[in-house]
């Protein structure tokens, strides 16, 4: 008997598809009730990570509707605002660093993968029922994942955890090595530099 593996289902996808699509943009939510709340709300192009991480199949999918319609589409994780929610996103990424990668090549379609969190002790069904401009700002300045990678690490650097500065590293190195990745400011790259140093 085949065992259940939660990361290859998006909850809500089935019915999150056809929004996401004309919206070339899907927001992957931690949990049920925050793609609930926000349907209620009118966000359908919302789908619930089982257990926050996603398999590279469920990414895929959400690649193909994204960029069904247009030549570039939007990926936005947005976990709980807290340590488990933030280190969820960092693996979420190394977990489909390749694929990310993969796609970035792609010339005729582009992908922007980018995070965001609710405002501190929040998540976002809380943000649904209580403020619903807090959710369409945070979606608005969600920030590149690179640049989250960046913001995450740095942090550990500072601290003197070396090891989890080579993990930053191991993450990014596909997009250094094949030369995809643009920096998107010169903030960014002087704070990859200094991780390097």
């Amino acid at each position: 008997m085949k065992s259940f593996n939660k990361s290859s289902l998006l909850y809500g996808l089935d019915r999150a598809s056809e929004a996401i699509r004309l919206k070339s943009q899907a927001v992957v939510v931690e949990g049920y009730f925050d793609c609930i709340s926000g349907y209620e709300r009118g966000y359908n192009n919302l789908v619930a990570a089982m257990g926050t991480q996603i398999s590279s199949d469920s990414f895929e999918k959400l690649k193909n509707l994204t960029t069904y319609d247009s030549d570039s589409g939007e990926i936005i994780f947005c976990f709980d605002n807290d340590n488990a929610g933030k280190k969820a996103a960092v693996d979420t990424i190394a977990k489909l660093k390749d694929i990310i990668a993969s796609a970035s090549k792609n010339t005729s379609k582009k992908l922007r993968i980018k995070v965001c969190f609710p405002s501190s002790g929040k998540d976002p069904d809380e943000i649904f029922r209580t403020n619903i401009v807090e959710w369409e700002e945070m979606i608005n300045l969600s920030q590149n994942f690179i640049d989250y990678l960046l913001d995450y690490y740095s942090v550990l650097h500072l601290q003197g955890q070396e090891k989890d500065t080579y993990k930053f590293l191991d993450i990014v190195l596909p997009f250094i090595m094949n030369a995809v990745m643009k920096f998107s400011s010169l903030t960014t790259y002087q704070k990859c530099l200094s991780l390097l140093i």
